[in-house]
Formats: structure tokens, sequence, C-alpha cells
């Protein structure tokens, strides 16, 4: 029923459009009746707007239902998890130290990260080396045996597309499926626990008292818990209630209980790794990123505008790259390599939600974060180095915004070559039929509808395999263009067919412009020409703007 209601709405609209047109067709019928084609105009209008709001836009405004049910997991999958860490150790205390180390410090372990982000026709490439080596009190205890670290910590319900990690020597490995993980997470809390009570190893009985186990089964609870509802707040009781025991060793109480705080929020993607003769390893992954597309500026806080709306419709995409780096905080030392494709050049490069961070200092580190920008300007590729970044604090989100304008000449300069040849054509034909009504050929139709095409052919061609693009302006210049083209075919035609009777305006007290004296001629005209200048200086200003950032003296922004 819906379905045919909404295909004879859409019917009915076809036709009033076309009654509409009929209507405007007549001229002298709608002289005299020109209130009476206005309301149908305006009905029109209103029509075809309460159809798309029904029938298209609103379903996309709507909170969508969750496809899926979601089930919080039973809570004897934490029992499960607790007689398991009993049971038998799956884990050295050293590794567990290492894996609980890198979950709620990671900066002590990895000593530097690498990301390199290459943009893609709509997404990004993330590709990052993440160097590691292990404390000297944990060297000494752990032998030889491999590590078992987490290589990302995302949030719950965080999914990661293509993702693939790769060891020191770049063959490709795999990482431990969800209940590996949590088995390991159960055995290195027990152990954990087992130091916070100063339960020896080694003892015939390693049973945690009976607070100790209640609460650790809580936390279990709380680790392998789901987040049924998008923005749903985990409960960290269960991590409170571990910082509050009352223990021998509270330095492993603690770790515990923000072990626990950590997972609860997030999981771990966990990883084996083997270790050189001087505790060292690294290991690389990759993923693919998708942006958050924003049609305004970043400091809006709108999604979109009518400005945004336009440049989606136009084919024209975002030239600002915002990259999130709260990798800087997970590390000693952090590099950031953006690979923007060579039609692009770097032209701003700034810091967002950085200052608190800036004026903080990290643990055990000897000054306040050092960051730095990569000096020049002007090329495709951009750097960021950062050292000693403090760990984030919640609702703490920094990043680097970077914008990239088009290398000259670029879309802009056929942009202006088309506005250049649409406003002489236009000006010679103004100019010629303004004195002579029928100069007896048709060429100049042809000439005057011959910048359309162009400005169709250079500015709405095949799409290119890139994200960033920057053509907002060109492509603007270029549909203008194509508009007065046509604009000033039809005037030309008019003119041809009209009586010789009919009397024209003309420019009033014998003004005119460039020679031209027919006043819709001398509109037309005027605005070709006000278009090709308009381009003209927006080429002028970006070519000026590129030599002056390839020849100046090299500058540090931070």
């Amino acid at each position: 029923m819906r379905t045919t209601f909404r295909h004879s709405w859409g019917f009915v609209n076809c036709a009033l459009l076309i009654w509409v047109c009929v209507k405007v067709g007549r001229p002298k019928e709608l002289l005299e009746d020109i209130s009476g084609s206005a309301w149908l105009f305006v009905a029109c209008l209103a029509s075809y707007s309460i159809y798309a709001w029904l029938f298209h836009l609103r379903s996309f405004h709507s909170p969508k239902d969750e496809r899926f049910p979601r089930h919080q997991v039973p809570t004897t999958r934490a029992a499960e998890l607790q007689w398991l860490a009993g049971k038998g150790r799956k884990i050295t205390s050293a590794q567990a130290m290492v894996f609980a180390l890198a979950v709620i410090a990671p900066s002590q372990l990895r000593r530097r990260v690498i990301e390199d982000y290459v943009p893609e026709r709509r997404s990004i490439r993330q590709s990052a080396l993440v160097e590691v080596q292990l404390p000297h009190n944990l060297s000494a205890t752990n032998g030889g045996a491999n590590i078992l670290i987490p290589a990302l910590v995302p949030p719950k319900g965080e999914l990661h597309d293509d993702l693939q990690f790769y060891d020191s020597s770049g063959q490709q490995i795999s990482s431990l499926c969800y209940r590996e993980q949590l088995t390991l997470v159960a055995s290195t809390l027990r152990i954990l626990l087992m130091s916070a009570c100063a339960i020896d190893e080694n003892s015939p009985d390693k049973r945690l008292p009976k607070n100790v186990a209640d609460i650790e089964l809580l936390a279990l609870q709380a680790i392998i818990s789901r987040r049924l509802k998008l923005g749903e707040q985990p409960d960290t009781s269960a991590a409170e209630k571990l910082r509050v025991l009352d223990v021998p060793n509270k330095a492993a109480r603690d770790i515990a209980a923000e072990l626990v705080r950590r997972l609860t929020l997030n999981y771990a993607i966990v990883i084996e790794l083997s270790l050189t003769s001087d505790k060292r390893t690294q290991f690389r992954y990759e993923q693919i990123l998708i942006p958050e597309l924003k049609l305004t500026s970043q400091r809006s806080k709108k999604r979109w505008n009518v400005a945004g709306a336009v440049r989606l419709g136009l084919g024209a995409r975002p030239v600002d790259l915002t990259i999130d780096i709260a990798n800087a905080s997970s590390c000693q030392s952090y590099h950031l390599h953006v690979h923007a494709p060579e039609g692009l050049y770097l032209a701003r490069q700034e810091p967002l939600g950085i200052d608190k961070l800036l004026r903080r200092t990290a643990v055990n580190a000897p000054t306040p974060p050092h960051c730095r920008f990569r000096r020049r300007l002007g090329q495709s590729h951009a750097h960021f180095y950062s050292r000693y970044m403090p760990a984030l604090q919640p609702k703490e989100s920094p990043s680097l915004r970077f914008r990239y304008f088009e290398v000259p000449p670029g879309s802009t300069l056929r942009a202006l070559v088309t506005a250049l040849a649409s406003a002489a054509i236009i000006c010679l034909v103004g100019f010629v039929n303004s004195r002579v009504a029928d100069p007896g050929t048709d060429a100049p139709a042809f000439l005057l509808a011959f910048p359309a095409l162009a400005a169709t052919w250079l500015g709405f061609g095949s799409p290119t395999q890139r994200l960033l693009e920057g053509t907002m302006s060109a492509r603007i210049c270029l549909l203008f263009t194509a508009v007065l083209s046509i604009s000033a075919a039809g005037l030309y035609m008019a003119h041809k067919t009209a009586p010789s009777s009919f009397q024209w305006h003309v420019v009033p007290h014998s003004l005119s412009f460039l020679g031209i004296t027919d006043l819709g001629w001398g509109i037309i005209a005027s605005l070709s020409v006000l278009n090709a200048a308009v381009v003209g200086f927006r080429c002028f200003t970006l070519t000026w703007e590129y030599a002056s950032i390839m020849t100046r003296t090299p500058y540090i922004r931070a």
C-alpha cells in the first residue's frame, strides 16, 4: 500500500511539473494570471519537498533499530575463566607482567612507533611499525621465552577492517583468538593477585583468600561483559574494589586494578613475539581506516551545511585530512607520515586538542613533550614527530589536521581558460548581435555552446582514484561558465527568431558594456567577465602561495 501511494504521488509531481512548464511556455497567459502561476509553482515546490522528506530523507534522520540482537555473556563464563586460571599456569610471571605493563603503560615497552597513512579512493591505508624493548627489571627474569603483548587496545564494540600483523622478519602472524585472549587475561590477573597477596607461586596451596577470589570473579565478569548499547559506559566498580584491597603488595594490587579498569572499557588484540638477545623486537600492522566526513569546518559542531552539500553534489572531495595521534602517548618516540597524491601539496598543518598534553610531563620523562612538524611545506609528504607524550586522560583525543591544495597548474587553470574563452565569445557575439539582429549565419550559436561543452569535459570527467581533491572553486566556475554559455546561446536564438517589430531593451542613458548596448547581452557579458576575473584571481593567489611556500626559508611550526 505504501509503495503504491509513493509511486502515485511521484506521478502527480511529474504531471504538476509538466503543467508548470506549459504555463511558463505561454507568456501571454502567464502575464494575465501571474498570481495563479506563482502559486502553482509554489505548490509544485512544496509537493516535491514533502515527497522527498516522507519517502527519502526522513528514513536517514530517524534512528535505526539494531539489526542484530545483543546478548550479555553469562556469569558462568567468568567462573570458568577463574577455574582455568587456578588450574594451571599457561604463562610465566615475567610474561604476565609484560602483558599487564603493555596494557596499562605501553610507553614503558614501546620505544618507537612509526605510522604511515596513504589516502585511497574512499579510505585511508594505515601502516604502523612498533619497536619494543623490555625494561631491565623484566629482561633478567624473562629468560628466552616469547612475550605476549597487545598490538591494539581498542574500545569494546569497535571493528577493524583488513587488520594484518607482521613480525620483525616481515612474515605475517596471527593474533590470539578471543577465547585465548580471555584465558591470558585471567592468568595474568591471577598471577598479579597472588603477588599482591604475597602467595608463593611454588607453594602447594595457591588459593586466593575468599574476599580476593570474590572480587576476582567480579573483575572477570566486567572484563568479558559487552556493550549492549552505543555509548553505554561499562561498570568499573570491580576495579575500584580491587584498588582498595588491604594486601601486603600494594604495587601489584594497583597494577591489577588498572588492568581490570582498562580491559573493562576496552579489549586487547594480542600477538606473540620472539625477542632478540638484547630483549628487543618489532612488529608491524596494517589496516583500512574509514575517515569521518564533515561537510563543515573542523571547528564547527554541525555535521553539514549548504556549502558542504554543494561541495558533495559537485563531486569535490575534501582537502582537509585529520589524523588521530593517540599512539603518540603509547610510546617514547613517535613519527607520523602522510603520503598524499603527487598532484597535491601540503599548505597548512596544525595540531588539535593537544594544548593540555603539552603542559603535562609523562612518567619518568625528563622534559615535557617535544613536538615538531616537518619544516618545509609545499610537498605531498607530511611528517610529525613527538617524544615523551603523556598518557591520555578520558575524553582527550589529540589529532593533526593537514590541508592540501592542488599543485598549479591544476583544475583552476583549466577553469580559467574555459571562463576566458566563454567571456571572449559572449562579448564578441553580444557586440555583433546588439547591432545586427540576424547576421545571416548560425555559427555564433555553435560558438556559444562550445564553452559549455568544454566546461563539462574538463570539470566533470571520470573521477580520479584519490581521496583528496580540492576542486570546489574550479567546479563552481565551470558550472557557472556552462550556464552562461547556454544562456547566451538561447538569447542569440531569441534575437534571431524574434519579429522585426519586437523591441529589445537597451542599456539606459546611452551607456554600453564593452560596446554592447543590448541590455540582455550586457548582463550576460558582465557576468562572464566577472566569472573570469574571479577564477583568474583565485588562480593567481594559489600560484603565488605555492611559489612562496616553495621558495621561502624553512620554519618550524609546533
